[in-house]
């Protein structure tokens, strides 16, 4: 199954992708502003309020961050660049090196 990308919106403090994969649809959004991070996790908190509150399962997010490798000995790591969480079929790509 093939996976498609397409570009939804795009305003100052973010981009949205809607991203086809294996016939799942997941809503992407791309953004250097911490504003708009706080906001996309209190949807997140809001949305799935009742399994927060119930405990039990929890909720489940998925996390990766990325950064450009320092391949020099004794030298120091390069800080985080980027970093991913999804949650369900919503995705945050938060570009740390730009914020």
């Amino acid at each position: 199954m093939a996976t498609s990308i397409t570009h939804a919106t795009c305003c100052d403090c973010r981009e949205v992708f809607d991203v086809t994969f294996f016939g799942h649809s997941i809503e992407v959004a791309v953004t250097s502003m911490p504003e708009f991070v706080a906001a996309w996790i209190a949807n997140i908190e809001n949305i799935h309020r009742r399994r927060i509150r119930r405990g039990g399962d929890g909720l489940i997010v998925g996390l990766d961050v990325e950064w450009r490798p320092n391949f020099r000995p004794n030298s120091p790591q390069n800080p985080i660049s980027l970093l991913q969480l999804c949650v369900g079929h919503m995705c945050l790509v938060f570009q740390l090196q730009y914020a």
